[in-house]
């Protein structure tokens, strides 16, 4: 679906060889949609730190390795260079959080992921005859693939390079028949060893949807009961309004001819004068909670796709204006600064529980710090429109930054549901929108959303 709406990006310098015309345009296009798929599912959902690790694993690995097996436990076959070129691939992945943004990241992940894994072990699995040494160490390398991977991705990974391996294979020994019974007799282990894992995945995505769908169902339970007397005190303020003005001003013109003890104190007189304000704020802010948590509690994957074009800093205008701030002073920690408005295809309500979802974390970071301030950055890009929401509040550190858009991870601990991070990821993923941070402790927190631009509105048509 994400395809349906998604502006592609910048070309990628892989792409240059297939042109711009004819079936070259076609299969241009094609490797662009796979590139976006596996950018969704792939490489932005390794988090940094963990392609860090697995960088210097390899780094580490296939140097010492090369020694364990050519010289401490000699086996049949060895290839330096294979495994300095798996090095090298490596690299870029240790670099992952300065490289991870650049074009050519997506692609590179999935070639470099594939040499390093099924390829290397399934080729030197094949190279020694099957060998107990090369069967167990294929098996963990397929086991690690699977397990630290989305599953489309580890699965087209594998694919490719198995065969791959099997052809360099073939190529090598100069011969095509069927494998050996000591290779084949491993298949059906690693077969299994990858259904066992994905039905692990599979039974982790039930718990999580079945623990989503619980709190779904309490919060809808909960709402409905707290709109019933919410709609009753709005109605009850609304009626007062149009009357209680009245009733100051005839009190006012006849104070004198009260009695002392039937007046009264100009103190309070004032305080009753916005006390109808401060209702209808309450209840306004009591339903933005409720509308966030129904939000942030369900998976939102039909209302995504139901796509306006708007002008985005007008929602950030509206958002921010009509955002249930405590008082006047909060509301003047908050800078909006529209740069140059750009149109966004997206669903403009979700958009707005996003913009909610940041600017109420920036809020709380502030108010924990007891210092800063929350600016919000709209601005044009070349590649369609970015979105900043930068607080000066208590910061988060570094170790914990990996995990904020996991869901029912909050930081700190006890400090909300940890579904609201995950929302606006989901959410934004839809529109083939990206969403980073940067964080220093105790000094900012900063999330940049990189929106694609939208298209004309006759490209969404069916």
């Amino acid at each position: 679906m994400e395809d349906k709406f998604a502006k592609p990006g910048p070309a990628n310098p892989l792409l240059r060889p297939f042109g711009k015309t004819g079936v070259r345009a076609s299969l241009h296009e094609w490797f662009q949609s796979y590139l976006r798929k596996l950018n969704t599912e792939g490489s932005k959902n390794a988090d940094a730190t963990r392609l860090i690790m697995i960088g210097w694993i390899a780094i580490v690995g296939f140097p010492l390795y090369y020694w364990v097996w050519q010289y401490l436990y000699p086996q049949a076959y060895e290839n330096l260079w294979l495994r300095l070129l798996g090095m090298l691939l490596a690299v870029p992945f240790v670099l992952a959080r300065r490289w991870n943004r650049k074009p050519w990241f997506d692609a590179y992940f999935f070639v470099a992921l594939t040499f390093m894994e099924p390829f290397f072990f399934t080729y030197m699995f094949l190279m020694n005859s099957g060998s107990l040494v090369w069967s167990q160490s294929l098996l963990i390398a397929i086991v690690a693939l699977f397990q630290f991977f989305q599953g489309k991705v580890a699965t087209n990974s594998f694919i490719v390079g198995t065969a791959l391996a099997y052809l360099a294979y073939v190529l090598q020994v100069d011969h095509a028949g069927w494998p050996s019974q000591d290779i084949m007799v491993n298949v059906p282990i690693i077969l299994f060893a990858i259904l066992l894992i994905s039905v692990s995945k599979v039974s982790r995505r039930f718990v999580e949807e079945e623990k989503l769908g619980s709190m779904a169902s309490v919060l809808g339970t909960v709402s409905h009961e707290m709109r019933t007397p919410l709609l009753s005190v709005t109605a009850s303020a609304r009626g007062l309004s149009r009357y209680l003005p009245i009733l100051v001003r005839v009190y006012r013109k006849y104070t004198n001819e009260l009695e002392p003890d039937e007046q009264i104190p100009p103190g309070r007189l004032k305080m009753i004068e916005p006390a109808l304000e401060r209702i209808q704020f309450e209840v306004r802010y009591m339903n933005s909670i409720i509308e966030l948590l129904l939000a942030n509690s369900t998976r939102p994957e039909g209302k995504a796709y139901d796509i306006q074009v708007f002008d985005m800093g007008e929602v950030v205008r509206q958002t921010v204006a009509h955002f249930p701030f405590e008082n006047a002073g909060q509301r003047a920690l908050v800078s909006v600064d529209i740069r140059s408005p750009y149109s966004l295809a997206a669903n403009e309500d979700l958009c707005r529980m996003v913009l909610i979802n940041l600017v109420k974390n920036g809020l709380r970071a502030i108010m924990r710090a007891n210092k800063g301030a929350l600016a919000i950055t709209v601005k044009d890009t070349p590649g369609g429109g970015c979105l900043i929401v930068r607080d000066t509040g208590c910061g988060i550190p570094r170790s914990q930054l990996p995990h904020i858009f996991t869901r029912f991870y909050s930081y700190p601990a006890a400090d909300g549901t940890g579904i609201g991070l995950a929302f606006c990821k989901a959410t934004l993923g839809y529109w083939g929108a990206k969403i980073t941070c940067r964080s220093e402790e105790h000094l900012y927190t900063e999330f940049t959303i990189q929106f694609q631009r939208a298209r004309k509105p006759e490209m969404y048509m069916q």
